[in-house]
């Protein structure tokens, strides 16, 4: 499943950003996830609830929101 290599792939993405901004706790994360990119939307967010545990992502909230188009995008990460 390419769901689960993506899931490390922002994984990695957010915990880079929350460390290069200075921060060291992710809140939420907000994903854009394109109705045609290929991307099944259960399917990754399963992995990510998976892929997340003992990462700087465990305790937030992830919200995948649907659209159309083929896009698949990281929005906005709140950190602490």
């Amino acid at each position: 499943m390419h769901e689960l290599s993506l899931a490390m792939s922002l994984i990695e993405l957010a915990e880079k950003e929350t460390v290069d901004s200075g921060n060291s706790r992710i809140l939420s994360v907000k994903v854009i996830v394109g109705s045609v990119s290929g991307v099944d939307p259960d399917a990754f967010s399963f992995m990510l609830d998976l892929a997340k545990k003992n990462t700087m992502l465990e305790f937030a909230v992830i919200n995948l929101d649907i659209v159309d188009g083929g896009e698949l995008r990281v929005v906005s990460i709140e950190v602490e």
